[in-house]
Parts: structure tokens; C-alpha cells; sequence
């Protein structure tokens, strides 16, 4: 497996949008994470939470494990993360 990350960037939502992680909605003017990404081949543009990306960070730390299984995880409690 190969992973790329091309771009993550901290910003407004313009409209409503899906977290990558735990599948609720980011809502128009919420600050979230773009990530923009390429993965074995194929482009990714994911939405993040930003205390979602953390915990996703955090669980890859642990894990090591390098797949993600979009939605399949809650949403953590608000946490540090610098916008």
C-alpha cells in the first residue's frame, strides 16, 4: 500500500459535507480539515472533523494500521487542534 498526502489544509465549509471519519455532518460555516491525498493510485479529496483527523492520527500511532473504513468510527470529544 502507498500514501501520499498532497495537501491538508484548515478551513470554512462552504456547504454541508460528510466527515471521512465518523460520517456527521460538517455543517456550512463549521471549520474542517481537506485532505487531499493519493492512495495506492487513486486520488482522495477526504473532510475531517478536526478532532476526528486527530483521533485518526492517534489510532494509526497505536496501530500502525494504515486502513480506514470511512464512518466506521464516533466522533471524539472536542480536543486540541490548531486551526
Amino acid at each position: 500500500m502507498s500514501y501520499c498526502l498532497l495537501s491538508e489544509t484548515a478551513v470554512r465549509a462552504q456547504k454541508p459535507y460528510r466527515c471521512i471519519w465518523c460520517d456527521q455532518r460538517i455543517e456550512k460555516g463549521e471549520r474542517y480539515v481537506r485532505e487531499c491525498s493519493i492512495y495506492d493510485g487513486d486520488f482522495q479529496n477526504h473532510k475531517w472533523h478536526p478532532e476526528c483527523i486527530n483521533a485518526c492520527h492517534a489510532e494509526y500511532m497505536k496501530t500502525g494500521e494504515e486502513e480506514l473504513y470511512p464512518g466506521e468510527n464516533e466522533r471524539p470529544d472536542i480536543g486540541f487542534y490548531e486551526i
